[in-house]
């Protein structure tokens, strides 16, 4: 061995030796090397003791002792994810999901197959859910106008108006399907007798239950039976993405047109919009038409059909029939269509069409013998849907008298949503004691003396039903982030009752709700069966 084969043996050796002392290896190594290896040798061994530096810093343990994970729950496995059913809601209609967990944290939400409103599927807005939840935009902590608030002052408000009996309190929500929650309503009216209630959302089917109140003389709700239509009309309505049922409506809809062999019978569907849709883009026969043009059509196309049967009965109302021909070349093809499948049939209107739109349209399905086929007419699932308190009209008037001086906004945001005309942006500001409860410190929290953070789906335990009336357990997949309330919360210190947790307050429910059936089957399958309007 020569002399320079020595000098690296000896070289390697302290800085692999030196690691033990931190750098000081090292730095020996450096100095040696400065007299001693040529440049290219001296890089070789330098990287060669920061390289064992590094290892040997990764390697060390902590300084103080840690403990195993020595009482893992029986069914956690890690890396391995668990899946819960549970509920996403909507414009207060429940949407079945199954969420995947890995160490209790939800990662990922798809369709729950055993759910009508959902049957395996979602939307991009059910896959956002969890993004949703870990938001760091999310609003954190009570705050007054940013400044950080306790919950003693929210409750300062809730208990002076309480002790009011609700004169000048107004509570605006979002419209519910909770049963829960229903009974609180109707138990803070009959406490609260002053107390004003409004539920609002800007996307809650207010055109729909209008248009059978001028066709049947209330308010109703139509659940589409797809699978047995022959012919689909959509009148500026999107079936399969911007309806509550709109993943139930798109599996109806494609099952009808899958051929399995050479007897099936594909259905056909007219899609008549302003723009293109999802809706349209499958249609068969896509007709764009300026969204004022489809009153007129809806008028001449009940007029077409009435002329083809007849005799068929047509609900009271009033309608402009037009005696001449269609105007339009396309709707005698599409009327005759009709009257050919009459039975087997579905004519829809979107909620962007008026209420005599939607009437016209209930009344070409009673004329072609579709109510009570592939048409179900329902009370409306959603609490009061369609009555005066779904009207902002009544909070609008307070706000501008000056009649609310206490104002609780559990959820949404109507100081952005609301028509302008309402000025509510305006007049929230104005109100001397109000509190917002949402998940974001939007324009309504802001505008609000009070912003206290609310519960995501994700986070609480609640009942919905979904759009066809299926009674759903919402269940969490984790706990609070932010030390949210949830509606309940607020409405039970209104009302002065005892604490309890959410999930105490729906297995109390339970018996009431659904006599016989298990709670905790209901819970696995993510519904209770039986219980569709």
């Amino acid at each position: 061995m020569s002399a320079d084969e020595d000098l690296d043996e000896d070289l390697v050796g302290r800085a692999v030796g030196g690691v033990g002392d931190g750098w000081a290896g090292v730095r020996e190594l450096v100095e040696l090397g400065r007299d001693q290896l040529d440049r290219r040798g001296f890089l070789q061994l330098a990287g060669l003791g920061a390289a064992a530096a590094s290892l040997a810093a990764c390697s060390s343990r902590p300084s103080r002792e840690i403990l195993p994970y020595a009482n893992q729950p029986p069914e956690l496995s890690p890396g391995v994810a668990q899946h819960y059913a549970t509920a996403l809601v909507e414009d207060g209609f429940a949407t079945g999901v199954l969420v995947a967990a890995h160490e209790g944290r939800p990662v990922k939400v798809e369709g729950n197959p055993d759910h009508p409103a959902s049957l395996g599927a979602t939307r991009a807005i059910e896959q956002a859910a969890v993004l949703s939840l870990f938001d760091p935009e999310r609003l954190q902590a009570i705050h007054a106008q940013g400044t950080p608030a306790p919950w003693s002052a929210v409750a300062r408000i809730l208990d002076d108006a309480a002790a009011a009996r609700g004169a000048g309190l107004h509570l605006v929500l979002e419209p519910t399907t909770s049963p829960l929650v229903v009974a609180l309503v109707e138990r803070v009216r009959a406490r609260l007798p002053a107390a004003g209630i409004t539920f609002w959302s800007p996307f809650a089917p207010r055109a729909a239950l209008e248009g059978h109140r001028l066709a049947f003389g209330r308010p109703l709700q139509a659940q589409l039976d797809l699978r047995a239509a022959d012919v689909i009309v959509a009148l500026d309505a999107d079936l399969v993405a911007g309806h509550p049922m709109a993943l139930a409506y798109a599996r109806q809809i494609s099952d009808r047109r899958r051929v399995v062999d050479g007897r099936s019978a594909m259905s056909r569907l007219y899609a008549l919009e302003a723009h293109h849709s999802p809706t349209g883009v499958i249609a068969d026969h896509r007709i764009a038409v300026r969204g004022s043009q489809i009153e007129p059509i809806a008028l001449e196309l009940l007029a077409a059909v009435i002329r083809a049967r007849r005799g068929a009965a047509v609900p009271h109302g009033r309608y402009a029939l037009a005696e001449r021909p269609p105007s339009y070349e396309w709707l005698s093809a599409v009327a005759g269509d009709l009257v050919a499948a009459a039975g087997r049939s579905v004519v829809v209107a979107g909620e962007r069409q008026p209420a005599i739109v939607h009437a016209a349209v209930a009344a070409i399905n009673a004329v072609l013998g579709n109510l009570g086929r592939t048409v179900q007419l329902v009370e409306p699932v959603a609490f009061e849907a369609g009555e005066a308190s779904h009207s902002l009209a009544e909070l609008a008037h307070a706000l501008e008298r000056g009649g609310v001086t206490s104002l609780v906004v559990l959820g949404g945001n109507p100081a952005y949503s609301a028509p302008a005309e309402a000025r509510l942006a305006a007049a929230i500001p104005r109100v001397a004691s109000s509190v917002y409860v949402g998940l974001y410190d939007n324009e309504t929290a802001r505008a609000c003396k009070l912003a206290v953070p609310g519960l995501h789906d994700l986070e609480r335990w609640d009942l919905a039903r979904a759009y066809d009336g299926t009674l759903t357990p919402i269940q969490p997949l984790i706990e609070p982030l932010f030390a949210g309330r949830s509606v309940a919360d607020v409405l039970h210190h209104l009302l002065g009752d005892p604490v309890a947790t959410d999930h105490d307050r729906v297995r109390a429910a339970w018996p009431a709700l659904a006599a016989g059936a298990s709670f905790e089957q209901a819970l696995a399958l993510g519904k209770l069966a039986g219980t569709a309007a």
